[in-house]
């Protein structure tokens, strides 16, 4: 892998870790210069002798660069330092047949790792142009390298060379193996957060039950298998009866504890197969598949029912949980989700005027009522506007004596199209 140049600071980790790695390479690349400078002095290899110091010079002068925190700098003075000696050797020694031709692949490696760019391509063409001169040279005849018997300084020049090879090489895989375990470690960091930050999304934090959005996504299906399997469906929706007064009584603790009292008794009553979700505040869904027909669906309201009115011992009060439920059917009252919300919704609100405690089938009457509601919750707010509303006063008599007590004020609507409009209609 080539290294794109890093910006040189002292900050940066990645040039300081290859400014350690440059510093532990150049001591050993000393030592083995020294060994093999000794075996030369000892075959009196003078010309070789020579150029071991010179390159053994210009890698002190990198590791002094190296000091100075000049990590790209000292990184090409010992490449360069350590190619240009290797091929020199090659064409006053044995040429392609030389073992320094062994360390052109670690000086590559070295490169790619400590080194710019520029520097990898450059020693690259450097290399393949040396060893096509050398080439040419023997096969032209104009140079041509001298082939010795193999000798003992042959054997530690090959040593030394894949030793230091090897070492590098070594620290270099064993900074990558680390690397390789910390990206590792990071993405299982990141699928973990994304598995979160998604259970998040679709889940309620107090409940850990499915939200709004996940109701929508189970509901949507239990709907495509009925509709494939012919079965029926339910969509039942569950507000809690005077969760409010409980709340401001108890605390807002107390009512987390309930809410999630709740959350436990539906996940109770229901099969495994369905699906209980938190709506929002002290309301809750529950998507019924593959029931049989409405009685299948009200046995398991009754069961909720009868589950949430247990009591619930908290901070030493006791207390139940009752609730309204409203049930819209699959297909009968809608084939899709907002549609059996809908629908749910407005059962739950006749539920909840039936006395509470109760549930309540959804039926078309209630879609009436509703939009009558409506209308006359909008008619009245134009009626006062437009000053339909009167106030009338009915004298009160004392019957013994004849004469007047008080007097009973009464609200009376002048409708311009519906004409006079009992109390006992706009008054509730």
């Amino acid at each position: 892998m080539i290294v794109p140049d890093p910006a040189s600071s002292a900050g940066n980790p990645l040039r300081a870790l290859q400014g350690r790695r440059m510093g532990q390479l150049l001591k050993i690349l000393l030592v083995a210069l020294s060994l093999i400078g000794l075996s030369n002095l000892y075959f009196a290899n003078w010309l070789t002798l020579a150029l071991l110091g010179l390159a053994g010079g210009l890698l002190l002068c990198s590791y002094r660069l190296l000091q100075r925190g000049l990590v790209e700098g000292a990184a090409a003075l010992m490449l360069w330092a350590l190619t240009g000696l290797v091929s020199l050797i090659m064409w006053v020694d044995l040429g392609l047949r030389d073992s320094g031709l062994l360390a052109y692949p670690g000086f590559l490696v070295f490169a790619a790792i400590l080194a710019s760019r520029r520097t990898f391509f450059t020693l690259l063409a450097f290399m393949l142009v040396n060893i096509s001169l050398l080439a040419l040279g023997n096969l032209q005849g104009w140079h041509v390298n001298r082939l010795p018997p193999v000798r003992i300084g042959t054997w530690i020049d090959l040593t030394c060379i894949l030793s230091v090879i090897a070492s590098a090489v070594w620290l270099l895989a064993g900074d990558l193996r680390r690397a390789l375990v910390r990206l590792g470690e990071e993405n299982l960091r990141v699928r973990q957060s994304q598995a979160q930050i998604e259970y998040l999304a679709q889940h309620d934090a107090l409940t850990q039950l499915p939200n709004r959005v996940l109701a929508r996504v189970r509901c949507e299906q239990v709907l495509n298998q009925a509709r494939q399997e012919g079965e029926c469906a339910a969509l039942l929706f569950l507000d809690l009866d005077n969760f409010k007064t409980l709340n401001d009584s108890l605390g807002h603790t107390a009512g987390d504890r309930l809410l999630q009292h709740v959350a436990e008794q539906l996940q109770r009553g229901t099969r495994s197969g369905d699906t209980v979700c938190r709506q929002s505040g002290d309301e809750f869904l529950v998507v019924l598949g593959a029931v049989a027909d409405g009685d299948a669906v009200a046995a398991i309201a009754a069961q909720l029912l009868e589950l949430l009115a247990l009591p619930l011992d908290i901070d030493g009060v006791e207390v139940s949980a009752t609730c309204s439920l409203g049930i819209a059917l699959y297909p009968a009252d809608g084939e899709d989700f907002d549609t059996l919300l809908k629908k749910a919704d407005i059962a739950m609100y006749r539920a909840k005027d039936s006395g509470r405690n109760n549930f309540c089938f959804y039926d078309p009457q209630m879609n009436t009522s509703v939009l009558e509601h409506l209308q006359l919750i909008t008619a009245m707010r134009l009626g006062f506007a437009r000053g339909e509303f009167s106030l009338h006063y009915q004298a009160q008599y004392d019957l013994r004596s004849g004469r007047v007590m008080g007097a009973e004020a009464l609200l009376r609507w002048q409708h311009p199209t519906l004409g006079p409009v009992s109390p006992a209609v706009f008054i509730p």
